[in-house]
């Protein structure tokens, strides 16, 4: 590459994000609200910057600040799955990419963004940790950058529904399925097999409509809030080593906090566009009352199907609670409206 392409694609990348300013500091003496609105504005930003690389820029800019060797396992593993979710590369013969280019949300800016908001729950770690009963280490917060870039690997944009029926794990198990290969490139066969019992667990834990009870009650226990586990009866395998290690369970969490962070946390316009083109997805690209549904959609995944899970991601619960309460109100005016009401 000559000295005047070179930087050109310089040029092109600087300024994309740097993670030693706002909103990847976190300053508990400044508003939660403030910052989620300046993290959902940032992410708003960053979705409109068409870059060359942009995921795997992203991914390695988040992996140095929590300075994982460029060595790691994990580190070459990102980069790998990231230069084929950059390039648009199929899985296979049915259609599906690594990116999943096609979707109207769980695709290269979903995950993007997920490697960003792990990143920012660690910016807040790293702040709180002598308050929080779970302490991560290198290695952790490798596994969740790791996590958070690989979750939705190949995702097909459908649910976890094959018709009126729910298929616990379908779509974490094909993330699964899709990353593991790249594992024994980098790691021996038995550290593959550690990462592959840890990696399933995490990310089957992201199925928000499969045994949340049960990862919940972990939870509870884990941050003392309960005496006791959960029963493991009839528990999945995928899920059982959550009933024995604190540390992955709240790796988990923050994966799980970091998947939804952009529609739960942030400000109202990040979570609205976010809730419109998971309403899209979701319609296979429809957008007949593409808005009315994404709204029903907002209010439903706050009031009936999510939470915050993780200890730091706890912090952001007033923003949480503004989004339901917004979301709530504009459904409210705008069945009132429909109805032919004054209001």
């Amino acid at each position: 590459m000559t000295g005047s392409k070179l930087k050109n694609k310089e040029d092109k990348t600087a300024g994309l994000l740097n993670l030693a300013k706002v909103p990847f500091v976190f300053n508990p003496e400044e508003g939660v609200q403030k910052q989620g609105n300046e993290m959902g504005i940032f992410l708003q930003s960053l979705a409109k910057k068409e870059v060359e690389h942009k995921t795997w820029i992203i991914t390695k800019a988040c992996f140095e600040a929590c300075k994982i060797s460029t060595s790691h396992p994990l580190f070459l593993m990102a980069k790998d799955i990231a230069d084929l979710i950059d390039s648009g590369a199929h899985v296979g013969t049915d259609g599906a990419t690594y990116s999943g280019k096609a979707n109207s949300y769980h695709n290269a800016r979903h995950m993007q963004e997920v490697v960003l908001n792990a990143m920012f729950l660690l910016a807040v770690y790293d702040v709180k940790q002598a308050e929080v009963n779970v302490k991560l280490d290198l290695e952790d917060k490798a596994m969740l950058l790791f996590t958070a870039l690989s979750h939705d690997l190949g995702h097909d944009g459908k649910t976890n529904r094959e018709g009126e029926k729910i298929v616990p794990f379908r779509m974490e198990k094909l993330s699964v399925a899709y990353t593991l290969p790249f594992a024994s490139k980098y790691m021996s066969e038995d550290e593959v097999k550690k990462f592959a019992s840890d990696f399933e667990t995490i990310v089957c834990a992201t199925d928000i409509g499969s045994y949340q009870d049960f990862f919940n009650g972990a939870l509870a226990y884990y941050h003392g809030e309960e005496d006791y586990l959960p029963d493991t009866t009839g528990i999945p395998a995928e899920l059982l080593p959550l009933a024995s290690s604190k540390k992955l369970t709240e790796l988990a969490a923050m994966l799980c906090d970091a998947d939804i962070f952009s529609s739960i946390a942030y400000n109202f316009s990040c979570c609205w566009e976010q809730s419109l083109n998971l309403a899209s997805e979701m319609s296979g690209g429809v957008s007949i009352k593409a808005e009315e549904t994404a709204l029903r959609n907002l209010v439903g995944f706050h009031e009936n199907s999510v939470r915050i899970k993780s200890e730091v991601g706890q912090t952001f619960l007033p923003n949480f609670a503004t989004i339901k309460s917004n979301a709530r109100t504009l459904l409210l005016a705008q069945q009132m409206q429909n109805s032919g009401s004054d209001f």
